[in-house]
């Protein structure tokens, strides 16, 4: 399964940064026109901080050559563009765009024409171009090929197109996500000391499944919380291509591993001790979910950049939905045998409140989870910058807060106890081995009794004597 997870995270395709970088890849026939990726910009009058450089998109390096090393035809007349999605219609129709005689590339007559650039590509390459960008909103890069259809071997581009916002390099989208995932970050901190400083000083058993499966989920989201920050600091700092950096790959599989850990933590809670045949089921179910959710993470990250269906969305999110759902009764049916067994047996009474605490905790996660992916899927890309506050609060602030707080309520329940304090925490080996000792000391007393009387009858016969 960990193998898995890694190596789906790096071969996904990701789009976190504003540079389209072209690799080779084939023009369109002749007489098409194809959108490639999609851009976000904040003009400098609303961006979330203003300032006196104009947001910009530079062409660089592009290049057109023959797939098998010929020579391009003199007829070959292709072009990358940038312009604003919103207008997309109304700067381009499909039966003129390529100009008088099919040998120059135009835009419709509009208002905002001034914000749509074409570049040529050229075997021998064009001359490298800035232009300002004056209008906030999605931007959609296009490469058009005017010419004739060839039998003579596919043609390929390379070079790139980068957008840069006044405040840097990073996407207009994702702007308010570095200080959101400041914050996660910092409480994924804190929650971490206050667990840490606890458990020592009210003595951690780092023996029992609750425990450990809490760190291990304090862990994963303090890493995942680094790695976004971080790789969304560099987005920020550099012209980074749309296939991302090592730190996307580390921030998703390490958001995949938070999600199937705070399962397997909530189907800890109802498992006996580590020697129960139902940890059989453990590795299988880990297996399902992270094949299921890194699918849709990925997706998720790369949608509102890269063309997608929203039906390929869809068919990622069921299987994840329908393995949530599964996992969901796998843990209330060992929640419910847990509280059942509470009710029969007076000395583990105690800890029914927490698991019926920990029951509703998994309910609230289901329900909020569910909710959660409507609003994900309803987030479609190409929108303006009135709905990317939105965009940032059900991609990232929504799934963090909600995963945060059913953390806080599992780590108040499950807290390690102090000396004289009722311990509303553990497993239920550890209660169950508390009344073996019971039990025990039970048998010992009995037999201690049974020896003082045999002592007592026979020092009464030795007086009789």
């Amino acid at each position: 399964a960990a193998l898995a997870l890694v190596v789906a995270a790096h071969v996904a395709p990701r789009a976190w940064a504003e540079s389209y970088v072209f690799g080779g890849e084939a023009v369109p026939t002749g007489a098409t026109l194809e959108g490639w990726y999609m851009f976000y910009v904040h003009a400098s009058r609303d961006a979330p901080r203003p300032g006196r450089a104009e947001p910009q998109v530079s062409f660089s390096e592009l290049r057109l050559r023959r797939e098998d090393g010929g020579e391009v035809p003199d007829g070959a007349a292709v072009a990358v563009g940038v312009l604003p999605w919103g207008e997309f219609n109304d700067l381009l129709d499909s039966n003129t765009f390529c100009g008088p005689g099919a040998s120059e590339l135009k835009f419709k007559d509009h208002a905002s024409k001034d914000d749509a650039h074409w570049h040529p590509v050229r075997p021998s390459g064009a001359d490298d171009k800035t232009y300002a960008l004056r209008r906030s909103g999605p931007y959609v890069l296009i490469v058009a090929n005017c010419g004739k259809a060839s039998k003579d071997g596919k043609m390929l581009i390379s070079g790139s197109v980068t957008v840069k916002n006044p405040y840097g390099f990073g996407a207009g989208n994702n702007h308010c996500k570095a200080s959101i995932y400041g914050w996660v970050f910092l409480a994924y901190t804190s929650a971490l000391l206050a667990w840490g400083v606890q458990a020592y000083v009210n003595g951690f058993s780092g023996e029992r499944l609750v425990h450990r499966g809490l760190a291990i989920v304090l862990v994963a989201g303090w890493l995942e919380a680094m790695f976004y920050l971080a790789q969304l600091t560099q987005a920020n700092l550099e012209a980074l291509s749309q296939h991302g950096s090592p730190l996307v790959m580390a921030a998703e599989v390490t958001s995949v591993a938070k999600a199937a850990c705070f399962v397997l933590l909530f189907r800890y809670v109802g498992m006996d001790d580590m020697g129960s045949k139902q940890h059989a089921n453990v590795l299988p179910v880990t297996a399902l979910l992270v094949l299921t959710h890194l699918p849709k993470v990925c997706l998720q990250s790369a949608r509102h950049h890269i063309p997608i269906p929203d039906s390929l969305f869809v068919m990622a999110t069921l299987p994840l939905a329908a393995v949530g759902l599964g996992s969901f009764a796998w843990i209330m049916r060992g929640l419910s045998d847990r509280m059942q067994r509470c009710r029969k047996i007076d000395v583990e009474k105690h800890m029914l409140p927490v698991y019926q605490h920990t029951a509703r905790v998994a309910v609230f996660v289901l329900l909020s989870s569910s909710v959660l992916l409507w609003f994900q899927y309803c987030d479609m890309p190409g929108q303006g910058p009135n709905t990317w506050f939105y965009h940032a609060l059900v991609d990232d602030a929504a799934p963090q807060a909600i995963a945060l707080g059913a953390l806080v309520a599992m780590l108040h329940a499950w807290r390690p106890a102090g000396d004289g304090e009722a311990p509303l925490r553990g497993v239920a080996g550890a209660v169950a081995g508390h009344a073996d000792d019971l039990e025990v000391s039970a048998r010992k007393g009995a037999s201690r009794t049974a020896e003082l009387t045999q002592f007592a009858g026979a020092q009464m016969r030795r007086a009789r004597g």
